[in-house]
This record gives C-alpha cells, structure tokens and sequence, in this order.
C-alpha cells in the first residue's frame, strides 16, 4: 500500500481507484464514502470479484454489530475500538413548544480512533 488518500468521494466523476485502493472521484462537490466504494476498494486491493468483496464487507460489519450487541468491545489494533455505552434517562425540552419530555434511557455505540488511524489522518 501507498501513501494516504482523503476517503471522500466526488460526485458525477468516474470510479478510479486511488492511493490506497479508495476510489477518488474528480469534480469539485465531494460526498463521503459509502459502502459501495469501500467494496470497490477491497475489491481492487484483494482481487475478488465485487460480489465476493461484499460478502466480505457485510461479514465484518456483522460481526463487529453481533458483538456490539453482546456489549463486547471490539478493538481493532492501529484503527480504533468500538464499544458501547449506556445514557441515562433525562428530561429535556420540546424545543417549539417548551414543554417538558422524559428521554429514556438507552444505548449508543462509541468509536475511539487508534493511535495507526489518528496518525494517517494527521
């Protein structure tokens, strides 16, 4: 693999593969990446077909969904962790009317970059 790319996307131009296999697009409006580009990626980094490369991809989000749902951590050394965490129940208020609601309590997912993602960034 070669040097780092900028993983957005550019609307209407076409699907080229750049640095690291991500696919770069040329126009000026650039769109983030979506899943279908990430198949694109891995499928031009491994050699699969597309098909396959997205049975990979759909694997992987699978099984970092079924832990999260078991709340497991999942770490993915030098790319970051992904856990879950629990928000109390609170009350706010409806912001046309100024009435007062109960939030309830609930779950959400947290991702903490790692040290090998937050350096490729920089």
């Amino acid at each position: 693999m070669t040097g780092g790319g900028a993983l957005t996307r550019l609307e209407n131009a076409p699907l080229v593969s750049g640095p690291r296999g991500v696919p770069s697009r040329c126009i000026e409006r650039k769109l983030p990446v979506n899943k279908m580009d990430l198949i694109a990626a891995v499928a031009d980094q491994t050699e699969l077909p597309r098909s396959k490369a997205s049975e990979v991809i759909d694997a992987v989000f699978g099984a970092i969904e079924d832990a999260l749902k078991k709340k497991e951590e999942v770490r993915l050394i030098g790319f970051g962790t992904f856990q879950t965490a629990e928000r109390k129940a609170a009350t706010g208020r409806n912001p046309r009317t100024g009435e007062e609601m109960a939030i309830p309590a609930s779950t959400t997912v947290r991702f903490k970059a790692g040290k090998g993602l937050k350096d490729a960034v920089q």
